[in-house]
Formats: C-alpha cells, sequence, structure tokens
C-alpha cells in the first residue's frame, strides 16, 4: 500500500495511490485525484519525495473550501529522487529512482 502524506490541503483532492512497478532502484507510482485536469507544478526531492497539485483553467471537482496548490510527500521512499511526473485527467502518474 502506498502511504501519502498531505503536507499542504489546497484545491486538488487526491483520493488515493499505488505501487505499479516496485524495484531496487525504480518504482512507478499511480495516483488518483478526485479533481480533473490539474497540473503538477512542481516536484522536490528532499528528505521524502514530493509533487505540488495545481490548478488550471480546466480544472473541476476542487475542494469546496480551500484554494491554492495540494502538496503531497511519500515517506515510505525516504531518500528517493522524482525522475518525471505527469497528470491525465484523473491520474497522477509518478517514476522516482534511487541512486546506488
Amino acid at each position: 500500500m502506498l502511504k501519502i502524506k498531505k503536507t499542504k490541503q489546497g484545491a486538488p483532492i487526491v483520493n488515493n495511490g499505488w505501487i505499479r512497478i516496485d524495484g531496487e532502484y525504480i518504482v512507478a507510482l499511480c495516483i488518483d485525484l478526485k479533481s480533473k485536469y490539474c497540473d503538477v507544478s512542481a516536484t522536490s526531492s528532499g528528505i521524502f519525495p514530493g509533487i505540488v497539485i495545481s490548478t488550471t483553467g480546466q480544472s473541476l471537482h476542487l475542494h469546496k473550501k480551500k484554494t491554492g496548490d495540494t502538496w503531497i510527500e511519500f515517506p515510505q521512499y525516504a531518500g528517493w529522487d522524482v525522475w518525471c511526473s505527469n497528470i491525465q485527467r484523473y491520474t497522477l502518474s509518478i517514476c522516482l529512482i534511487k541512486e546506488e
């Protein structure tokens, strides 16, 4: 099971996620979003790898009271780096890599 830590809840809503591929040095993650047509505005590779999800002019199904970006991290992958990420409709796809 994929653990997702929301460090900031903004307008985009994250449902849950799962590990698609789990290798020794590469991991593929899929995150289901309640919000549609959002965008990845930033990635981070600090203590935990993280993603900043922002809205676009086409975004739908947003949080009724919150505004701004949603920040998420993956604490079970401490020390890993975000190699790439992409959002298509409701799905955020992320590839993490670990240096030897």
